[in-house]
């Protein structure tokens, strides 16, 4: 059975089926807190997370400004720049039960399949919260990102 069909996700206690929304505001950065709950029979071994470009390019009356991958390398450019410069936050940045500080996601940590974030061993029967936030950088205006977030 792929990990896919064991595992659950919810937002607010309701199943995620549609995209979510995570608005961040000049004022404070967007969030949003996830459930993912382990319906399988079996222990989920090295369970991680990692963001790649989306195939959902927004709503038909207000689509994506940008191409998505233009939003992966954007997400991934000021997630690294805000992970070695910390007085420049921008980017997606996750709490995950290991790390209460949150890391960033940059291009070499969360960017791709071999290099995701580790959640960790997901017993059956078991849930994790994690947490993802989305800080525009100062810098910039106005910018909505249309991305995906795997869990893997």
């Amino acid at each position: 059975m792929a990990i896919r069909d064991t595992l659950r996700f919810t937002y607010n206690g309701e199943s995620i089926y549609d995209p979510l929304e995570i608005l961040s505001e000049i004022t404070s950065p967007g969030e949003a807190t996830i459930t993912i709950t382990n319906y399988g029979s079996s222990t989920i071994e090295d369970l991680g997370f990692y963001i790649k470009p989306t195939d959902n390019l927004g709503p038909v009356d207000n689509p994506a400004e940008n191409p998505p991958d233009t939003d992966y390398q954007d997400a991934l450019m000021w997630g690294t720049r805000a992970s070695a410069v910390p007085a420049q936050p921008g980017g997606l940045k996750a709490y995950i039960p290991s790390t209460a500080t949150g890391v960033w996601v940059t291009r070499t940590y969360g960017a791709t399949y071999k290099t995701k974030i580790p959640i960790g061993n997901l017993d059956s029967g078991d849930s994790v919260v994690i947490t993802v936030e989305f800080i525009t950088p100062a810098e910039v205006i106005s910018r909505r990102l249309f991305l995906n977030i795997v869990v893997e």
